[in-house]
This record gives structure tokens, C-alpha cells and sequence, in this order.
């Protein structure tokens, strides 16, 4: 079966992502990690919440505060190698090792 022009097309815009397509990449991949870190951290509230007692809520509010700085701080630190990529075009294109990457040291930071 013959391929339409459209999926050609898309193929090709697939294996070569443009600077903006790159740009959103590492923005939404920041953005997931970040989401990730915070859920964490609730989820690690709420499983101490027996340990709370009267502390009052400007605490939390602090503790969060610090650690969504800590967790940018690790962020950016780990889409470096994506940020690098923009300078190649053929680094940009792979997205294999980048979803690689990012499943790694999610997976790191997940567990330590």
C-alpha cells in the first residue's frame, strides 16, 4: 500500500522537530517533572499527616515553598542534555535517547 503525501509528510516532520518543537518538548518534560515532584511531596504530607499535630499551616507553606525551588533546581539540572541538543539538529532528533534520559533519572530521583 502506497503512502499518502500527508504521512510522508508527517514522517518527516517527525524525525526532524524543529527548534520550537524541541523548545515545547523541553518545557512539557520540565513541567512533568515537576508535577511529579510535587505529588511526591503532598503524597509524603499526607502520609505524615499524623506527625503534624499544631504546626500551623505557614510551615507547610514554607516547606513547600523550598522544595518546589530544590525540585527546579534538579529540573533544569536534568534537561541540560536536552537544552544542549538544540545547538544540533540531528541531537533534536533523537528523541529516543531524550525519552530514555528522562525515564532514567525520573526513575532515580523517583526512588532516592
Amino acid at each position: 500500500m502506497a503512502k499518502t503525501d500527508a504521512q510522508i509528510h508527517r514522517q518527516a516532520r517527525l524525525q526532524n522537530p524543529t527548534v520550537k518543537s524541541h523548545l515545547a518538548y523541553i518545557l512539557l518534560s520540565g513541567f512533568a517533572l515537576m508535577v511529579m515532584y510535587t505529588l511526591l511531596r503532598i503524597g509524603l504530607l499526607v502520609y505524615n499527616r499524623e506527625m503534624i499535630g499544631d504546626t500551623p499551616a505557614s510551615t507547610f507553606l514554607e516547606a513547600l515553598f523550598n522544595g518546589t525551588r530544590f525540585d527546579l533546581r534538579l529540573t533544569v539540572y536534568l534537561l541540560i542534555p536536552l537544552v544542549l541538543s538544540l545547538f544540533s539538529a540531528r541531537a533534536m532528533a533523537a528523541r529516543g535517547f531524550f525519552r530514555f534520559w528522562l525515564t532514567l533519572v525520573g526513575s532515580i530521583t523517583l526512588f532516592f
